[in-house]
């Protein structure tokens, strides 16, 4: 952990520095913009054969959809500790390594808080229901940006720069629902395909994602995620590239009350990428439960935006999507959200 003065300057920059990191990013997923790469890792071979090459080998992708909905479905609900690190290069071409620490909370299928903080001080707010996303910069000129998911990408909506929406998160974290194939094919999206690595030695799953398509990289006896990718584009096409990519290590129960017995695991390391800032972002989660071990944690206020943009007491609300007419999600900072 970094050592850090106790002062009003230091927590300032720390504010200033951390906001710099998220803006400072092309927004690669939510909108999933074109150009984007993922660098590539020597821990995992995730060389595959060409899109819908027939192995033998592979179990049918509805047998791997019904195995993997068996453990996220377990995983509806997800409170954690989170130590947040972060390589990034400034815009004078300076590398820098910053690290925070803070809460992820999330209630399927929406409900998503990653707070990020120092010295006991939040500093970043990134999260969403079911309509709605925002980031919160509590402190003395707090200002909060909220747009609605509906809206995300039309020219009308402004972009607030993030490296990835709040409900990718959700799939990078490997804790999201595969459709079925018939219900993906009912919705119009590309078939889902499951195949081998050239190794032999993971599956890869590719299916729909909230934007574009996710392509998943799994241990073939626990269908553990090691690698999630996002797409930009529901389609395949040639020179098609992930927007962004996620390496997932050491795999821990999340505790749930409903139950004993053996608990749902998930990854407890996620290293996320993104090429195009040259970014790098690890989270590190302890304490995973389904929050039901201690009164108030998973609160419905901690996914309503009105009761925290009056908890941070923030005075200044930017709407991103305040050109999209009917599509704009409306506020009200004097509602307590109760």
């Amino acid at each position: 952990m970094m050592v850090i003065a106790s002062s009003k300057r230091l927590r300032s920059r720390s504010r200033l520095t951390l906001r710099n990191v998220l803006v400072n990013m092309t927004l690669c997923a939510g909108t999933l913009g074109a150009g984007c790469a993922t660098n590539p890792s020597t821990a995992i071979d995730t060389s595959i054969p060409a899109v819908g090459e027939a192995n033998k080998k592979a179990p049918s992708y509805d047998e791997v959809a019904q195995r993997w909905n068996t453990r996220t479905n377990d995983l509806s609900r997800i409170w954690a500790r989170a130590v947040v690190q972060i390589r990034y290069v400034d815009a004078d071409g300076k590398r820098h390594n910053e690290q925070g620490e803070g809460h992820l909370q999330l209630v399927q299928p929406s409900d998503f808080a990653l707070s990020i903080g120092k010295l006991g001080e939040v500093l970043l707010w990134l999260g969403s229901d079911a309509s709605r996303y925002w980031l919160i910069e509590p402190g003395d000129a707090s200002h909060a940006s909220v747009g609605a998911h509906a809206t995300l990408g039309m020219a009308c909506h402004k972009s607030l720069g993030l490296p990835a929406h709040p409900l990718d998160m959700l799939d990078l974290m490997g804790v999201t629902a595969l459709p079925t194939l018939a219900g993906a094919q009912a919705a119009g999206r590309e078939a889902p395909w499951v195949t081998l690595t050239r190794d032999a030695q993971l599956l890869v799953v590719e299916a729909p994602a909230r934007f574009g398509r996710r392509r998943m990289f799994l241990d073939p006896v626990t269908l553990l995620p090691r690698r999630i990718q996002l797409f930009p584009s529901v389609q395949v096409s040639p020179g098609d590239a992930p927007a962004i990519s996620a390496d997932l290590t050491n795999p821990a129960p999340v505790k749930l009350r409903t139950r004993g017995g053996f608990f749902p695991r998930v990854a407890s390391r996620i290293e996320i990428d993104h090429p195009a800032s040259d970014t790098h972002i690890v989270l590190h989660l302890t304490d995973l439960s389904d929050g039901r071990d201690q009164a108030g944690r998973l609160s419905p206020r901690v996914f309503d935006f009105n009761s925290l943009t009056s908890a941070f007491a923030v005075s200044d609300i930017e709407q991103l999507d305040a050109d999209c007419d009917q599509f704009a999600a409306p506020y009200d900072n004097g509602s307590d959200g109760s």
